[in-house]
């Protein structure tokens, strides 16, 4: 077992505590948890803070505080935000807010090499599907997060034209949900589509308004701005 010092417990960092914790040793460090440390030192050291302007330097700073062998960021950034504190990156995905079920079934995709990092998966029976770089998983993450919410806003525009013909927006949900049967049929599953039932106001899925700024700043471009520009 890996000794692990996590920083960060919000949704992420509980889940992924949660799916890995019989495998490896813990301790957290959050603001809202008096911290109680069990292990001084640490193989590895996990980020799952928010990023804001200062992760950086904060990430440097726990770096310092603490020594770990291994650095590996689980939160979305921008692109090239691993590579500035010698970090690899996984990205996470899964159905908030209880994210522990969600990670112990998700591939892990490692973005950069790192013996430490790739061990502290292996032992957890998980198979890893590695990058050569971070910034390559940093931005699945980002680009994962926009395709979901462009799908949003499509399922929005989509259930405004229903309610100017008069036509119950279900009528599309069963549309595409027989669309999907037939080519999932067919072995053509590169076709599924997804199945959405359009928000009540502008509010999206988890984070995925600001992961859309952080993609349209660094790739501007339509298609993203159509995400980053709702109001929350």
């Amino acid at each position: 077992m890996l000794n692990c010092l996590l920083i960060g417990y919000g949704e992420i960092g509980k889940g992924f505590k949660e799916a890995y914790e019989k495998h490896h040793n813990f301790d957290v460090i959050d603001v809202k948890l008096k911290y109680t440390r069990k292990y001084f030192d640490y193989d590895i050291m996990f980020i799952a803070i928010p990023f804001t302007e200062n992760f950086v330097e904060d990430v440097k700073a726990y770096k310092v505080m603490y020594s770990p062998k291994a650095t590996v960021i689980l939160s979305t950034v921008e692109v090239g935000t691993s590579s500035k504190v010698d970090a690899v990156h996984v990205p996470i995905e899964g159905k908030h807010p209880y994210l522990a079920e969600s990670i112990k079934k998700w591939q892990v995709f490692m973005g950069g090499k790192n013996n430490i990092a790739y061990k502290f998966f292996a032992d957890a029976n998980k198979i890893v599907y590695q990058l050569e770089k971070p910034e390559h998983t940093e931005f699945l993450k980002l680009q994962s997060t926009t395709n979901y919410g462009i799908m949003i806003e499509y399922a929005r525009y989509v259930n405004d034209c229903c309610k100017q013909i008069d036509m119950d927006y279900n009528e599309v949900i069963a549309f595409n949900t027989a669309y999907n049967q037939l080519y999932k049929s067919m072995g053509m599953q590169n076709f599924q589509r997804y199945i959405l039932t359009p928000p009540e106001g502008a509010k999206q899925g988890h984070c995925v308004t600001p992961n859309a700024k952080i993609l349209a700043k660094q790739f501007p471009n339509v298609i993203a701005d159509i995400v980053a520009e709702v109001k929350l």
